[in-house]
């Protein structure tokens, strides 16, 4: 199922169709940015759960596959980090608001550092998230959890601050859509022949690195 096409969970920002965000994704000077939230980490999340890491992502390479603990096979972290990657985007797991704005949202409005997104958010989130996302001049597409996720304000501001008994996830035919997506982007890059071999996490974001022509 395309993202484009899906009648629920999910919602464009400033796009059009598929296949503009894709063009316009991969154009010089524009960056994209994949995201999800800390809570869809599996509870023994080698790395800890309420932070910014990934111990797959940190070493793991685009050309290559690499072994992970048996805890991480189900993680859609994982498997959206990858996909991001040879997609040649950026990629964040999500935590507190604070984070967010300092480490998303201001380097947007001031320096253009993320000019797409694909996010996948809490439904408690979406309105905010959308709003912030369009201040920033940020386009592309947000998603929402089909379970697990914050039904209030409480709840939130407790996840907020790291306390977060849930685990979130994505419905299969949404996560499915955001790795066609992805895929179409990273199909388009090796076109264009610009490409991404492995992560380096600057300023809390996994950021590619050693692009080169293929």
């Amino acid at each position: 199922m395309a993202l484009g096409s899906a009648p629920s969970n999910m919602r464009r920002l400033a796009t059009r169709n598929e296949h503009q965000f894709v063009e316009r994704a991969v154009g010089p000077g524009e960056s994209l940015l994949v995201a999800t939230g800390f809570c869809q980490k599996p509870f023994t999340c080698p790395a800890g759960r309420f932070n910014h890491d990934c111990s797959y992502l940190s070493r793991s390479t685009s050309d290559a596959a690499t072994a992970f603990p048996a805890v991480c096979a189900g993680c859609a972290i994982r498997v959206l980090g990858q996909s991001a990657l040879r997609a040649g985007a950026s990629f964040a797991i999500l935590t507190s608001a604070a984070d967010i704005a300092h480490d998303i949202l201001l380097p947007s409005l001031e320096e253009r550092r993320f000019t797409h997104a694909l996010f996948a958010v809490c439904p408690y989130s979406v309105e905010p998230m959308h709003l912030a996302l369009l201040s920033g001049d940020i386009e592309g597409y947000i998603v929402w959890y089909e379970a697990g996720a914050c039904a209030n304000y409480d709840q939130w501001l407790r996840a907020d601050g790291g306390d977060k008994p849930e685990r979130t996830t994505l419905s299969p035919e949404v996560l499915e859509s955001m790795l066609q997506l992805l895929e179409r982007v990273a199909l388009h890059r090796q076109v264009t022949g610009r490409a991404a071999q492995r992560y380096v996490q600057t300023e809390h974001v996994y950021r590619p690195c050693d692009a080169a022509p293929l």
